[in-house]
């Protein structure tokens, strides 16, 4: 969320400037918007390095380097993603509280079916659709899976009329999330960069085709 809304800002105050730019036939808009997605490049990957360094090791995940991998990959996904995502919002809307307003109602939407805050068994039938296209559902099972699907950590759990419940920790999250599955790591990571490419399109089409300058 704080990459969402840190984009909507800059992109909405080098809007203006664009649109003269583009008037005066300085560049066209498919080389204006690739450059905006390319310059972020290095600011996202040095930033969740940075998060996914600290975060990782405060909370005592697996020292090792394919499990760090996944999960610094998934974090720099998600990132990507939402900031193109608050990239889009300024492009489409008129006015920045506008991008403000509209994407965060939709994120709102989009973690609240991640599966997480909501368990998916407890989604009606007729709003399970949401939970699929959410894709923070995807960078969350990534995250999971693949930094507890190997795990064999004894823990000790409180079951409802049952009592204390000896798990490893693999067998917990396949308990607590049995959809989600280490299987599922190409087609979460496909999903995760099909968005980012979606945003990317999209903010393109709204420059060129959406003007909000007033005269």
């Amino acid at each position: 969320i704080v990459c969402y809304i840190s984009a909507i800002t800059p992109f909405y105050e080098e809007r203006a400037v664009f649109y003269r730019e583009r008037a005066a036939n300085m560049y066209t808009v498919g080389a204006y918007s690739l450059s905006i997605g390319l310059v972020e490049i290095p600011y996202l990957i040095m930033i969740s390095l940075v998060f996914c360094t600290v975060y990782y090791l405060s909370v005592g995940f697996t020292l090792d380097p394919v499990h760090f991998f996944l999960y610094y990959l998934f974090i720099f996904l998600w990132i990507s993603m939402t900031t193109f995502y608050g990239q889009f919002w300024v492009a489409l809307m008129p006015t920045r509280t506008a991008a403000m307003a509209a994407g965060s109602g939709v994120i709102q939407i989009i973690n609240f079916f991640g599966g997480f805050i909501q368990p998916v068994a407890e989604i009606p039938n007729h709003l399970i659709f949401f939970h699929w296209a959410s894709p923070l559902h995807y960078v969350f099972e990534g995250c999971l899976t693949s930094q507890f699907h190997d795990d064999d950590t004894v823990i000790k759990v409180i079951e409802p009329d049952v009592g204390e419940v000896t798990y490893t920790m693999s067998e917990f999250v396949h308990n607590e999330f049995p959809r989600f599955s280490y299987d599922h790591i190409d087609y979460d990571i496909g999903v995760i960069v099909g968005y980012i490419v979606f945003f990317r399109v999209a903010t393109f089409v709204c420059l060129a085709y959406v003007n909000h300058l007033r005269r």
